[in-house]
């Protein structure tokens, strides 16, 4: 195996040392690091100004040698020193000479060094006849690539110059991606602050994805649109909020003084910028499926979640519309698309951890257009069996009314087609600021539980004894939920134990003490999601047994 081929220095030339060691492959292992950081530098530029193959296959070795040794930081800093010899030899001669200097960390496996690369490349091959050439070269690049990740990462660094012909040349670049490598294009995407290109692209894809019936990668978009919406809202030391900038980008960036590389043609806030969208992010989220995780991004970018809204409004007319006081649908009425469980008007929330089908159900007073009063709202949810009906409505204002309508709805546990809970939950959620507080919670769960208890001969749990229950959950709940599954299996053989009478409303505001304390709800709910993907590993693990028996 040879090394470099010699350049010509001599012992009194700075780079001597250099070329002795690039010459010598057998050193590149034992080397110190900061030399070979130099080598990798030096014949990166080497090559780049014209060094040819007879230096690519020694440059490729030494970069594998330089990938195992050196950490991601010190082989980024190698390649921020590329970078900036090449902008320099460019801007000095005019010309991209220099610019391909990056290209040996195009094998990097670290994604952030793959995507600066492309960076460097894209923002300094390009000529002042055909700007967009250093895009197109890496593009092409990155289409071949046979590592998914690499190709993720140098697409989504090019879209993360918020440049539209870059966007325009990207297209529905989407489709060369891998679905596992969707959240790394999303990330390098995104970048550090929020741009109309890059906004419009997630906008485009999200369209697609809901128009083609899978929704391939909805989720993983849905992050990209959250993560733009908090760069968008994020201050900014002495210019406040960052906001949405469309910006002009000088390709290559040779051709512009340093300090004109990237101009600031307008800026939006972030609500402003949330109401330009508002169409296209409410037209995906009508057509999304079951979970639905649009309503997050809508209220990231300010926005209320239009359709579940609309779906009451729809439901409240089923029912003959708002009363001049609150009162009572004769039967629930459906609300065709349910809210996400994060939405914001909860005024109580209880959830249990089953092991195969965790629920968490929420009752919410929600606005109806206009003046048309509010709407009282139940949501189940579950991955299988989700629900929300419409209980009541009435003019806005005064609890009075609602405390009324809700102990009716809870003293008869709902329905019979559509009970409110079969056991005591695990957590009890009472927003502050709301029109009950824990005591009032207490006894719509108290009074629903023990409608449940009658109606099912008393074969249920007591209050005071789940309270040791809770606090073992909060302590470790993947082990409660293994116990909770092994004493279910145990009472389908054994008699239910009965209690001896009707717990005491003293009991459920005991029990409630552990259900609604703060570092409880945050504990236990905070292991909702958790218990949600596991249970959908299970169900499709018995699905999958199932097709296969």
């Amino acid at each position: 195996m040879t090394g470099f081929p010699p350049s010509g220095s001599d012992q009194t030339d700075p780079f001597f040392a250099l070329e002795q060691l690039g010459a010598d492959p057998s050193q590149w292992e034992t080397a110190d690091l900061a030399p070979l950081q130099q080598l990798v530098v030096l014949e990166s530029m080497r090559w780049a100004r014209g060094g040819g193959d007879a230096i690519r296959d020694p440059l490729m070795r030494l970069y594998a040698v330089f990938v195992e040794r050196a950490s991601e930081e010190q082989r980024m800093q190698a390649l921020h020193t590329v970078g900036r010899i090449g902008e320099s030899v460019a801007r000095a001669s005019r010309t991209p000479d220099g610019a391909a200097g990056s290209v040996p960390f195009l094998a990097d496996p670290a994604p952030v060094i793959v995507a600066t690369a492309v960076l460097q490349l894209a923002c300094l091959e390009g000529t002042e006849d055909d700007p967009l050439s250093g895009a197109r070269s890496v593009f092409a690049m990155a289409l071949t690539a046979d590592d998914a990740g690499r190709r993720a990462a140098a697409l989504g660094a090019l879209l993360s110059l918020g440049d539209a012909a870059v966007a325009e040349l990207l297209g529905a670049c989407w489709e060369h991606l891998d679905p596992g490598a969707y959240a790394m294009f999303a990330r390098m995407a995104c970048g550090s602050a929020a741009t109309p290109v890059v906004v419009d692209f997630f906008l485009r894809w999200a369209e697609a994805a809901v128009s083609g019936g899978s929704e391939t990668g909805l989720g993983d978009i849905a992050a990209a649109l959250l993560a733009l919406a908090h760069r968008a809202s994020a201050e900014v030391p002495g210019l406040g909020e960052a906001g949405v900038t469309e910006i002009d980008h000088g390709l290559p960036v040779w051709t512009r003084p340093e300090d004109q590389v990237i101009k600031v043609v307008r800026r939006w806030t972030r609500d402003e910028y949330g109401r330009l969208i508002a169409p296209r992010l409410v037209g995906v989220a009508r057509r999304e499926s079951h979970p639905r995780i649009l309503p997050r991004v809508l209220r990231a970018w300010g926005l209320a979640d239009v359709p579940h809204l609309e779906a009451v409004a729809a439901a409240v007319g089923r029912a003959g519309g708002a009363k001049p006081a609150l009162a009572l649908f004769d039967r629930p009425v459906p609300v065709e698309t349910p809210p996400d469980w994060d939405q914001p008007n909860v005024i109580l929330e209880w959830g249990v951890l089953s092991p195969n089908g965790p629920t968490m159900c929420q009752v919410s007073l929600v606005p109806l257009a206009g003046d048309g009063g509010r709407a009282v709202v139940w949501t189940q949810h579950h991955f299988l069996q989700p629900e929300c009906v419409a209980w009541a409505a009435g003019p806005s204002g005064g609890d009075v009314g609602l405390r009324a309508a809700l102990a009716a709805v809870f003293a008869r546990n709902g329905s019979a087609e559509r009970p409110l809970l079969a056991s005591l939950p695990h957590w009890v959620r009472v927003p502050e600021g709301g029109p009950l507080d824990t005591g009032a919670a207490a006894a719509l769960i108290g009074t629903a539980h023990t409608a449940w208890l009658r109606a099912n001969g008393f074969q249920g749990e007591h209050p005071d004894a789940e309270r040791e229950t809770l606090r073992r959950l909060a302590e470790d709940p993947i082990a409660d939920l293994e116990r909770q599954e092994a004493e279910a299996l145990a009472a389908s053989t054994a008699a239910v134990p009965v209690p001896a009478s009707p717990p005491e409303p003293a009991a459920y505001q005991r029990w409630m003490d552990v259900a609604a304390s703060p570092a409880h709800v945050e504990r236990v709910r905070g292991f909702y999601q958790s218990a949600w993907t596991e249970a959908i590993r299970r169900w499709n693990a018995a699905h999958s047994a199932r097709q296969h028996s």
